[in-house]
């Protein structure tokens, strides 16, 4: 399962927004913002999606309407117990 949180664009966003971090507050930044994503985990919808599915769906639910245009979903739930760091 793929993380919540693109650290690559953390890192990007923080240098682009405050350009005046050192290499080392940045990376920490990542760190921090990082471990905060993950209280969360993927849910996987292989499968799952589709199984009810009626004609009317789209009109009444955005997810639905996202499968129904093509869209990429991914679905997180918050986990009972936050991860060791």
């Amino acid at each position: 399962m793929e993380t919540i949180l693109d650290e690559k664009k953390i890192g990007d966003a923080l240098l682009k927004a405050l350009p005046f971090l050192t290499h080392q507050e940045r990376d920490r930044a990542i760190a921090a913002l990082s471990a905060a994503g993950g209280v969360f985990e993927e849910v996987a919808l292989e499968g799952r999606l589709g199984m009810n599915y009626s004609v009317s769906c789209p009109d009444i639910c955005i997810v639905a309407e996202k499968v129904t245009e093509g869209k990429k979903l991914r679905v997180f739930t918050e986990r009972k117990e936050t991860p060791a760091a």
